[in-house]
C-alpha cells in the first residue's frame, strides 16, 4: 500500500516507526542512567514544556501519560499559540499557560535565549531526583 498524498509505502512508515521507537527507548534508558521508569499509575503529573507551537509533541507526551494511567494531568507552559492552547485544553485536566500572544510564529521568538538542552544536562537534572 502507498500513502496517496506522499507516495510513501505503508511498509516504509511501519519500518521507520519501529526504528524511531528503538531510538526513543535507547534514549530513555540512557537518560535514566539504567534505572527503571517510575510508576505513573494513579499519580498527579505536571507535564512541562518550554512552549507550544503546534502542540504535536505535547499530544504525544499526553497520550503516553494517559496510557500509563495517571490520575490527573496538568500541562504547564509559559507561552503557546492561542489556537494550540485552546485545542490542548481538552487533552488535559488543567492547562497553565500565562501567555498566548496573538502574533505567535514560534516558541523561540518569546525567549531572549533559546539554547538546546543536551542529554548530559538532562541526566544531571534527573540525578537530583532519586
Amino acid at each position: 500500500m502507498v500513502m496517496p498524498e506522499s507516495g510513501i509505502s505503508r511498509e516504509y512508515i511501519l519500518q521507520q516507526g519501529a526504528l524511531k521507537k528503538q531510538e526513543i527507548n535507547a534514549a530513555l534508558e540512557s537518560l535514566r542512567g539504567g534505572k527503571p521508569a517510575k510508576p505513573l499509575q494513579g499519580r498527579n503529573v505536571v507535564l512541562v514544556d518550554d512552549g507550544l507551537a503546534t502542540g504535536l509533541t505535547a499530544i504525544a507526551a499526553i497520550r503516553y501519560l494517559r496510557r500509563k494511567g495517571v490520575a490527573t494531568l496538568t500541562l504547564a507552559v509559559p507561552v503557546a499559540s492561542p489556537d494550540t492552547a485552546k485545542m490542548l485544553e481538552s487533552f488535559v485536566d488543567r492547562l497553565v499557560c500565562p501567555f498566548t500572544p496573538g502574533s505567535f510564529a514560534a516558541v523561540a521568538q518569546w525567549y531572549t535565549r533559546f539554547d538546546q538542552v543536551d542529554d548530559g544536562e538532562v541526566r544531571d537534572i534527573l540525578a537530583l531526583f532519586p
